[in-house]
């Protein structure tokens, strides 16, 4: 649900919380199968969400489908969090080749024994090899692509408002 409580940016972010012995809690979207993300096949991806939990261990996936709905396989990438503060996790993988649909998630707590909390902000799924910046409809350069603050943002690509972070030491 959405929470006023805790936001990495912004006045919100997504909260979630198990009761116990729940087999898996997360967030997974926009949709599945012909209802997921378009993407183009052999060509990487990174997922990235900034998450905050009361429980160390989360997972961010991205499921492949194919044109036709049907799924293909699922990347994943196990992460530790820090308990109690705001951690950027990324995962990057390259689509199959006969991707045509993705969608992504983050998941925690499979079978645990005590509830879990956690809030996710700042889910970013973009066409690279690398993690970039935070995407928002409301910054310069950026667009909502439907309701402002309940869909997704784009980035014009000629837009110098964010992008990947490189360090300077490794410009040679």
């Amino acid at each position: 649900s959405q929470s006023g409580t805790q936001s990495k940016y912004g006045a919100y972010s997504l909260y979630c919380e198990t009761t116990a012995n729940v087999g898996v809690e997360g967030f997974y979207g926009p949709g599945t199968g012909t209802n997921g993300i378009a993407v183009s096949s052999t060509t990487d991806y990174t997922l990235s969400a900034w998450v905050r939990t009361s429980y160390a261990t989360t997972q961010l996936f991205i499921t492949w489908y194919a044109a036709g709905g049907a799924s293909i396989s699922t990347d994943t990438q196990a992460i530790t969090a820090s308990v109690g503060t705001w951690v950027k996790h990324t995962l990057t993988a390259e689509s199959p080749a006969t991707a045509a649909f993705a969608a992504v998630g983050i998941l925690e707590a499979v079978g645990t024994a005590t509830p879990i909390s956690w809030f996710t902000d700042a889910v970013n799924f973009v066409q690279a090899s690398a993690d970039t910046t935070n995407i928002d409809g409301d910054q310069p350069g950026c667009e909502w692509n439907g309701a402002a603050h309940a869909s997704t943002s784009t980035r014009s690509a000629m837009s110098r408002g964010g992008g990947t972070v490189t360090d300077f030491e490794d410009l040679n």
